[in-house]
């Protein structure tokens, strides 16, 4: 991805917070509305930690896609270098139904 200067600059600013990771949904399982994600951010926000999303907030980060594999390679490399960039504890908000192909597991 062209944006891997821009993601580990933000990774290694946020390496010392407390990391939060995310996936899935909730009942009843409408995409968007039921995401954990919203639940992971607030959590993250109140307790002084990060999650990826907030990380590269001002990244121009393209949209997910499963029909683009750019977006998908950037994502991927974004949440690798986030997951390995945790010390520490970390949380996970997890879903009742995730996407069999998800970047978290």
């Amino acid at each position: 991805p062209n944006l891997i200067p821009q993601i580990d600059a933000a990774v290694a600013a946020t390496s010392n917070l407390p990391h939060y990771f995310w996936t899935g949904l909730l009942p009843p399982f409408r995409p968007r509305i039921d995401s954990v994600e919203v639940r992971a951010r607030d959590a993250a926000m109140r307790l002084g930690g990060t999650t990826l999303e907030d990380t590269v907030a001002n990244i121009a980060m393209p949209p997910w896609s499963q029909q683009d594999q750019d977006a998908q390679d950037t994502w991927t490399y974004a949440s690798e270098r986030f997951a390995n960039a945790s010390r520490g504890v970390a949380y996970v908000f997890r879903g009742e139904q995730v996407r069999p192909s998800n970047v978290f597991d």
